[in-house]
């Protein structure tokens, strides 16, 4: 198993993506995605799965950029969590 680990401003980015509907992508996917079409972001509010949460996120990662702090917090789903923790115990 490999493990991914990625910066904070990565975590912004799949978060924005996940709020757009690519929350069924791998990692790569929706940070390619990002890149892609970081510069836009204002026209896809409306195209967005969840508008409002891609909004939010879209706005963190604009105060981010220009070093303010935010207080927006990410939101990822555990992937078939019933099944990691039943082969923890």
């Amino acid at each position: 198993m490999t493990f991914q680990t990625f910066t904070p401003e990565q975590y912004l980015q799949i978060d924005i993506a996940n709020s757009f509907g690519l929350d069924k992508e791998d990692w790569d996917v929706r940070l390619a995605w990002f890149e892609e079409n970081q510069e836009n972001l204002d026209d896809l509010v409306a195209k967005a799965d969840e508008p409002a949460m891609f909004f939010a996120g879209v706005q963190a990662w604009r105060k981010a950029k220009q070093g303010e702090p935010i207080t927006y917090g990410i939101s990822l789903d555990a992937t078939a969590s019933g099944a990691q923790l039943l082969s923890v115990m």
